[in-house]
């Protein structure tokens, strides 16, 4: 006889029954759902244990999977570390800044003044910001600014860092660098031609530069200057308004770097059919005086009807000073006279020698340096 299967609770018992032929099944059937019912109190008994058994097992598969999920979060934990050294080892702007010397070439003997040139942040923000500098080769070695003055004592090429913090945005890092030259270019210096051009004869300023000195041979001289035209060694400006005044500077370059900047005098327009200041004569001198500052050109002409006396003529200038210390410049055409002066000084230039008929010669500037708002006191002498 084929096995037979009783369902109790929803298990499937295979059941295997032996029978003689004096057995009738059915009894035997009666049998086993007498036993079967015996049974259910045991059963049901053992559903609870059985239960009890799944939730104990359900709970461990769900620990089980918890210890899935606390390794998977463990392990991204671990990646998220990973990436975090990354990071550290690459950091990356939270904003753009960069920096910059003020000159791209600086001289041994010279500060280097290093700035944040640019930021791509409000001005309040970078105002509110820390700075922290650091400078390979520099004293000092660090600043806390947002520009700094740093020296140094061998040439080449000298790095600055700088890491800008604040409390919004984040942090940014950016470097930069400047030349340190080994062969410097020294005792360089400017002369005008004139210190005051007449605009009515249309003619130009001219400034030359001459004397310096390299150890390596000169490259460039750059001129700088509104209108000023540079070509090598010498510099041409034109006039076109009486009182503008011109004082180029140029840059003079060898071929390692070396710079030399040198500041020009500065040239004075005049017109000399209205002079601002003026000394005449005709035939005779006036014993008066004009008082005239700093950086003023002072006009001479007049006539002269005597024949057999052609005197020669003389600016002098008095300056009284606050200053203990201060130089007194006249100058006429490409003549230049210098006086020291403590508290008080007197100068005088000789312009040339009068002539009959009309008498023009040109211009004396005075300059003064240093020099405290006083004016000088100027008159024509023989």
């Amino acid at each position: 006889m084929p096995p037979l299967k009783l369902l109790i609770l929803g298990v499937s018992i295979p059941i295997l029954l032996s029978c003689s032929n004096d057995t009738d099944v059915s009894t035997s059937y009666e049998l086993i759902e007498d036993q079967a019912s015996s049974g259910k109190d045991s059963s049901s008994s053992g559903k609870d244990s059985s239960s009890s058994t799944t939730k104990t097992s359900s709970s461990s598969t769900k620990n089980s999977s918890s210890g899935e999920t606390a390794s998977s979060s463990s392990l991204e934990s671990s990646s998220s570390q990973k990436t975090s050294s990354s990071s550290t080892s690459e950091p990356t702007n939270d904003f753009s800044i960069t920096c910059a010397p003020t000159e791209p070439t600086v001289n041994l003997e010279d500060d280097v003044h290093w700035k944040l040139s640019s930021y791509d942040l409000p001005a309040v923000e970078i105002a509110a910001a820390t700075f922290s500098w650091t400078f390979d080769d520099g004293t000092p070695k660090t600043a806390s600014s947002s520009d700094a003055y740093v020296s140094y004592t061998t040439p080449g090429k000298k790095t600055a860092t700088l890491t800008v913090s604040t409390k919004k945005s984040g942090t940014a890092t950016t470097s930069c660098s400047v030349i340190i030259p080994s062969n410097p270019i020294t005792d360089c210096q400017c002369t005008a031609e004139k210190r005051s051009i007449d605009i009515k004869t249309g003619e130009n300023a001219k400034w030359q530069i001459s004397g310096c000195k390299s150890s390596k041979d000169i490259i460039n001289y750059t001129w700088e200057g509104a209108g000023v035209a540079g070509n090598g060694e010498s510099a041409t400006a034109t006039f076109t308004n009486k009182g503008d005044i011109l004082a180029p500077t140029v840059t003079v370059t060898n071929e390692e770097y070396g710079i030399a900047k040198v500041s020009c005098p500065a040239v004075t327009a005049t017109d000399s059919d209205t002079p601002d200041y003026l000394l005449d004569f005709n035939d005779s001198f006036s014993t008066e005086r004009i008082k005239v500052p700093s950086g003023a050109c002072i006009q001479i002409h007049g006539s002269w009807s005597t024949q057999y006396f052609t005197p020669k003529l003389n600016v002098t200038c008095e300056y009284s000073s606050s200053t203990y210390d201060f130089v007194m410049k006249l100058s006429h055409e490409d003549k230049n006279i210098d006086c020291l002066g403590s508290l008080f000084s007197r100068c005088s230039i000789s312009i040339g020698t009068v002539s009959l008929g009309e008498n023009d010669f040109g211009e004396v500037c005075v300059t003064i340096s240093p020099e405290d708002g006083t004016l000088a006191s100027c008159i024509l002498e023989l």
